[in-house]
């Protein structure tokens, strides 16, 4: 499923959820293809946007709700200067 998302090496992934068999697995598929991951929990979701933003994430995979919804993001542009 992460080929079918264009989640490959490189990608600055987001896992959002507490320590489940879920969040670990998909840790594990993320780090066997070489995406970066920036791992987040629930206690710091005010805070999540501010460093999604510093980590340049790309995709947000959020077990939040007991299912995976995952979306896309464009990196801000402060990033988008730092990278050039």
């Amino acid at each position: 499923r992460l080929q079918n998302e264009n989640v490959g090496q490189g990608t600055v992934c987001a896992v959002v959820g507490d320590f489940s068999l879920k969040t670990i697995g998909l840790t594990f598929a993320l780090m066997k293809i070489s995406a970066i991951i920036v791992p987040l929990t629930e206690q710091i979701s005010v805070e999540a946007s501010e460093l999604m933003g510093v980590a340049g994430v790309e995709v947000v995979f959020d077990f939040r709700q007991n299912e995976l919804k995952l979306s896309r993001i464009s990196l801000p542009v402060i990033s988008s200067l730092i990278l050039k």
